[in-house]
């Protein structure tokens, strides 16, 4: 077959380029479906110490995970979506217990996608299917909800992830994400009231407007935020009203740039993690949002993950990497 295009060639002088240009569209197509492809050879990387994984507790594989945190004295709380519940462990992985069923009771789950703690240990999951936020005690057992408004909105409120803020000296506040909406709703921690909130349908270029926005994460001061605006692939920092500061990222498959952002997490010194859930790879970003390296075991070497749904920094600067697909998170140091 080569030889009669080469041949055909000879009768037609365009050929050549027309074959020239499309063996340039094919080598980028590839570049775009293999997420082991890379433009560049050489590159940073941020060595990362490998210390345990988690799958779930004894006869209880999770079934694609989809957040954590960890509580003050060391507890890994880890949502355990398609099965509608919370598993936690000890600080070295070891189970402890679980809590939570399939269901729309009070403390049932119905693909649930977001999670975080508050100072007193408190859990507060994002039960999206319910379109609701739940809060749980440290042992699991049922305090309160609140459903999420729809008035104004053309679907029902989506819930994918909680953050709660804690600005020193200042009452603690509840970020959740809205995704369907396109929205981030702001409530009071202890009266569970909605406060504000801000955000709409928008493109990359419109500063606090979002696509999808998914995870969050706050800076070590507790005064802005982070949002992953996961369709116009890129990360946006605000401040707590939802003032634009910056961007960080922008669609594309070289460092620094992201083809499906999903997790966020800040770590001692305010550098930023960004999860590429598609690309199956951990960017690093400074505190101004310029791009630094990617995360890897060795040097030179980026580590692959399967779907990095999201990520969590300790206060012990140990990584956590909830894989989805792979159905465990595995756990790094950072120092």
């Amino acid at each position: 077959m080569r030889r009669q295009l080469l041949k055909n060639g000879l009768k037609n002088k365009k050929l050549p380029k027309r074959l020239s240009i499309l063996i340039l569209g094919l080598s980028c197509l590839w570049i775009l479906v293999c997420p082991g492809a890379r433009i560049s050879e050489a590159f940073a990387v941020k060595v990362v110490k490998y210390l345990f994984e988690i799958k779930g507790g004894p006869g209880s594989p999770f079934n694609q995970p989809t957040d954590l945190a960890v509580s003050n004295d060391g507890n890994i709380y880890v949502l355990d979506g398609v099965n509608a519940r919370i598993q936690v462990f000890d600080g070295k992985g070891r189970f402890l217990f679980k809590f939570g069923k399939y269901g729309s009771g009070k403390g049932e789950l119905n693909m649930p996608l977001g999670l975080d703690l508050d100072r007193q240990g408190k859990v507060y999951v994002a039960d999206s299917r319910n379109h609701r936020l739940q809060v749980f005690n440290a042992e699991g057992h049922y305090l309160n909800m609140v459903k999420l408004p729809g008035d104004g909105v053309e679907k029902a409120p989506d819930p994918v992830e909680v953050l709660v803020v804690s600005p020193y000296d200042e009452p603690e506040t509840i970020f959740i994400t809205d995704n369907d909406n396109h929205r981030v709703l702001v409530y009071d921690k202890d009266t569970l009231k909605l406060l504000y909130k801000f955000g709409a349908r928008g493109f990359e270029d419109e500063g606090g407007s979002f696509r999808y926005p998914f995870s969050l994460a706050a800076d070590m001061a507790q005064e802005n935020i982070y949002v992953v605006d996961v369709l116009n692939t890129r990360v946006q920092m605000l401040d707590l009203k939802g003032k634009f500061i910056r961007k960080i990222g922008a669609w594309g498959i070289r460092e620094g740039t992201f083809f499906r952002p999903k997790g966020i997490a800040v770590d001692a010194d305010d550098n930023i993690y960004v999860t590429d859930s598609y690309m199956g790879v951990i960017q690093l970003f400074k505190p101004d949002g310029s791009y630094v390296s990617v995360v890897g075991k060795r040097k030179g070497e980026e580590t692959k993950f399967k779907t990095p749904i999201r990520i969590y920094i300790d206060q012990n600067q140990r990584l956590f990497v909830v894989e989805e697909l792979a159905h465990k998170v595995s756990v790094y140091s950072l120092l």
